[in-house]
């Protein structure tokens, strides 16, 4: 064999064809298979695959399609029968669906109801102008800003679907257009009753049985006693052209709106009653860990309700008639804040907080931060919860009587001799490690002036990851830092993945307790004494809106850090992940309103001030940097039923050795990477940090907050932002943020560092705004 059959041979080797390819599934949770039969080879790592693509080769079909439980995207192509097999195929995390080329020309609107679909893009398939395919048509064309209710909000359509623009050329004129009427409801409904409830489906022209369903809505699907007793979902059998459901006894669980749907019109077609009728009086108090209290009133009617409320620590009392708005206890301390946004006629939502001290007049904490009564009376009826309410953003100093004097000269005694017993230790200590630090200390301050030489006596945004030897890490002995050993780590599965390494759950065995943890595995970053003194310092940090860092691991050849798990993942991706689509549209998860945005924003400033309090510049914070822990939200397609969350400040130190993608830029000496949008110009230019360089990287984080996790500066690039930043250009503020915010924003980016609002200052505004 010559030279060019050996190269023909390296070249098969090394560039193998689509036709040997193998379905494998890649670190990732991806996987690209050429077949369905390929798709054996998965069955066996079923629940890592998250992203799917395949094809139909041949005659194959796709009966006999695999179940992956933890599926998010799933592509398809030259298949037959695709619609049967959406209609059958259940996946709870479904987001994606992409079947281009699979000669679709019918598409139902009952194939979707039992997912959760975000995305379905079915171009390049031969969609004919059938009328079942009315519903499509009707879809792309509607008005985003009709009030009332969505019917892709009720029957739980994709968000987004993508179609070829011939679609657009369908007249649709003979179709019948079938639409629901409810039926004017008895005006004397009342506790313990019966009710029949009915609705007309007008031109409903099909011979079959006329098939009903009844939705109630804005429902937890996770309310496990209508779920037991069916009560969420009713179907019914008609051969007339009305749908009819009798409900026994009401009872308040049936307070509320319920939809009838016909299930085998053309069209999604529906109508909604309100089933208002006078029920008992419920309050209930919503307690998270590090998050405001919630306060749910139940019940109807709902027009004029008083408050009591009881401080037992002192046995104070304020009787009020709770506003639409906003009411306020005990000379403005305690905060009742109405939820507009996730409020109905028949549930009240309001968030409880303490005000924050540095706005209250001087007092006692423990006559704030306590115990509560809260009464809340519809004229005779009244309910009661009692709740713990404090101050979960800061903490409260504790004021204590002076000593007396023989208690104090006994205390200064104690502190002299105790200090003088560690100056003692202390000069020992110098006098043997001084001679060995004099032979080091030059050669160390010429490394450390080589890596801080562009940031003017600061770390700077960026290490060269080559500087570390993998030597260097194997031989270093931790001396700042908890050494958690391999063996009381159980790893489980990984979670995420990245330019850093990858992030695994696991379980630390720490004494009698088993303590969830994410595993930071990173790639290329080798354990040394900066690495060392960076992750002690965030270690020794304790506050309810920072991540908590428990030690490092040292895994085989790599260095792992053990941190608080933060199930939620980044808050970029969060915010991302749930912006509002359209207006009156059901999503999954449900998009976020303006109440949770600015608690977000809250919870990132808190976390900034304490920060501060430490005396520690973040030096790169976005939202990328914050992580996001509560209940997963995946089926709440209503932000009322959501349950609080809390955002923590991670990576700062040591986020710059952690991330190389598109969000740094390496300036022109090839050493020093910075994240260019998140800075102001003292950084770019002279490689200055300081509080105020990280308000102005705060006001960068409540534009990516309140824009749904836009980039700053969107449109350039990163050489182009450098410039335009350090010549005193800042990103648009879009005309969709509130007013307060951009006047927030607007005080975070101050030209003169010395100008900008300060942490402490951005928490007390965001309070009051909420």
């Amino acid at each position: 064999m010559g030279f060019r059959g050996y190269l023909f041979v390296v070249i098969l080797v090394a560039f193998p064809t689509d036709a040997g390819s193998t379905c494998a599934l890649d670190g990732s949770g991806y996987a690209r298979c050429y077949s369905i039969k390929e798709m054996e080879n998965l069955i066996s790592r079923a629940d890592e695959v998250r992203v799917l693509e395949t094809e139909c080769s041949g005659s194959e079909e796709l009966g006999d399609f695999p179940y992956f439980g933890n599926l998010s995207s799933l592509s398809i192509k030259n298949c037959e029968n695709v619609t049967d097999f959406i209609g059958n195929y259940s996946v709870r995390n479904l987001k994606f669906l992409n079947f281009p080329s699979n000669n679709i020309s019918i598409v139902p609107w009952q194939l979707f109801g039992h997912l959760s679909i975000t995305t379905l893009d079915i171009s390049n398939n031969p969609l004919n102008c059938d009328c079942r395919n009315l519903w499509l048509w009707e879809y792309l064309r509607r008005d985003k800003k009709t009030v009332g209710w969505d019917p892709y909000f009720v029957v739980g359509l994709p968000q987004e679907i993508k179609v070829d623009p011939r679609f657009f050329e369908c007249k649709f004129s003979d179709c019948e257009r079938e639409e629901a009427q409810a039926d004017p409801l008895p005006n004397n409904l009342t506790l313990g009753k019966d009710v029949k409830l009915s609705c007309k489906v007008k031109n409903f022209s099909k011979k079959d049985i006329l098939e009903g369903e009844w939705r109630w809505l804005l429902r937890d699907e996770a309310d496990e006693e209508y779920l037991r007793e069916g009560n969420l979902t009713k179907k019914s059998l008609t051969e007339s052209d009305r749908m009819t459901m009798e409900i026994k006894h009401l009872t308040s669980h049936e307070l509320g709106y319920v939809a009838c749907v016909c299930r085998n019109c053309d069209r999604p077609v529906f109508d909604v009653f309100e089933l208002k009728f006078t029920t008992n009086l419920t309050v209930a108090l919503i307690e998270e860990e590090n998050t405001d209290p919630h306060l749910v009133v139940h019940g109807f009617p709902l027009d004029s309700l008083n408050v009591t409320v009881i401080r037992i620590a002192d046995n104070s009392t304020e009787a009020v008639e709770i506003s639409k708005e906003k009411t306020s206890f005990f000379n403005e301390t305690l905060i009742f804040k109405f939820q507009k946004d996730h409020s109905h006629f028949f549930a009240k939502y309001f968030d409880v907080f303490i005000r924050e001290c540095a706005l209250c007049p001087p007092r006692l904490p423990q006559h704030i931060d306590g115990d509560y009564s809260i009464n809340v009376c519809r004229g005779d009826e009244c309910a009661i919860a009692i709740g713990t309410f404090v101050n979960a953003k800061s903490s409260h100093p504790v004021i204590t009587p002076f000593p007396s004097a023989e208690k104090e000269n006994k205390s200064l005694f104690l502190v002299t001799f105790f200090l003088s017993l560690c100056v003692i230790i202390l000069l020992i200590i110098l006098s043997k490690t001084h001679f060995k630090h004099k032979l080091l200390k030059k050669g160390w301050e010429i490394k450390r002036r080589r890596a801080s030489r562009n940031t003017d006596r600061t770390e700077e945004t960026s290490i060269r990851l080559d500087d570390y030897s993998a030597s260097s890490s194997i031989n270093y002995i931790v001396q700042h830092v908890a050494l958690i050993d391999k063996s009381n780590l159980q790893v489980k599965d990984r979670i995420g993945k990245g330019a850093f390494g990858e992030v695994h759950r696991a379980d630390w065995m720490s004494k009698d307790l088993t303590i969830p943890v994410a595993m930071k595995m990173l790639f290329g970053i080798q354990l040394d004494s900066e690495l060392d003194k960076e992750a002690a310092l965030l270690s020794q940090l304790d506050h309810p809106n920072i991540v908590k860092l428990y030690g490092i691991c040292r895994w085989d050849t790599q260095v792992a850090l053990v941190m608080e798990m933060m199930n939620l993942g980044d808050l970029k991706s969060y915010v991302r992940d749930r912006t509002p689509r359209c207006e009156n549209y059901s999503q999954f998860p449900a998009p976020l309103v303006s109440t949770e945005l600015l608690d977000i924003a809250a919870q990132v400033a808190a976390g900034l001030c304490y920060l501060t309090s430490q005396q520690i510049v973040h030096r790169d914070l976005a939202a990328r940097n914050c992580l996001v822990q509560g209940e997963p939200d995946l089926k709440v397609c209503n932000a009322a039923f959501r349950k609080p969350i809390t955002v923590k400040i991670s990576d700062f130190g040591m986020s710059r050795r952690l991330y190389s993608d598109g969000e740094y830029y390496k300036m022109q000496n090839g050493k020093t990477v910075l994240p260019v949008r998140w800075l102001p110009p003292e950084c770019l230019s002279s490689g200055k940090f300081t509080h105020q360089s990280d308000m102005w990287s705060f006001g960068m984080v409540l534009f990516e907050i309140f824009s749904f996790g836009s980039v700053p500066f969107g449109d350039l690039s990163n050489s182009e932002v450098l410039t335009a930043v350090v010549s005193g250009m800042k990103p648009t503020l879009p005309s969709s943020f509130p007013e307060q915010i951009n006047n927030l924003i607007s005080q975070c980016w101050r030209n003169n560092p010395e100008e900008r609002i300060t942490a402490q200052e951005a928490l007390n505004r965001l309070q009051l705004i909420r």
